[in-house]
C-alpha cells in the first residue's frame, strides 16, 4: 500500500511540475522581484508633478561645466532632469529643472577613500 501511495505521489507531482512550468508559475512577479533585491528603479512609476511648460518659444539653458567636461548620462522624470557630468576635477551631478528652465541642484560627488576613478 505505501508503495502505491509513494508512487502516485510521485506521478501527481510530476504533473503539478509540469502544469506549473506550462502556466508560468516559476516567473516572479514585479513586485517580488524588487523585494528579492532587483533593480528598483524598474518598478518605481513616474512621477507627475502636474506642471507643464509653458507654450511658445524654448529659452536655451546655458549649464557651466568645468573645462573636459563631458556628459556622462542622463536621467529625468519629465519636470526634472539629472545630469551626470564627469571631469578630471570630478564627477558632478546638475539637477535642472526644466519648467522653471534653471539649475535647482549641482552635487560634486567625492569618492570614500578620496581618490577618483580614472
Amino acid at each position: 500500500m505505501l508503495v502505491y501511495g509513494l508512487g502516485a505521489a510521485i506521478l501527481v507531482m510530476t504533473a503539478l511540475l509540469i502544469l506549473g512550468l506550462a502556466l508560468g508559475w516559476h516567473k516572479q512577479k514585479p513586485d517580488a522581484a524588487v523585494a528579492a533585491g532587483a533593480n528598483p528603479v524598474v518598478a518605481v512609476p513616474p512621477v507627475d508633478t502636474g506642471a507643464t511648460a509653458p507654450a511658445g518659444p524654448v529659452t536655451p539653458l546655458d549649464v557651466t561645466v568645468g573645462r573636459d567636461a563631458a556628459v556622462y548620462t542622463i536621467a529625468g522624470d519629465g519636470r526634472l532632469i539629472a545630469l551626470h557630468v564627469r571631469s578630471p576635477d570630478g564627477d558632478e551631478v546638475i539637477v535642472v529643472d526644466t519648467v522653471a528652465n534653471r539649475v535647482i541642484s549641482r552635487i560634486r560627488l567625492k569618492p570614500e577613500n578620496g581618490v577618483s576613478p580614472p
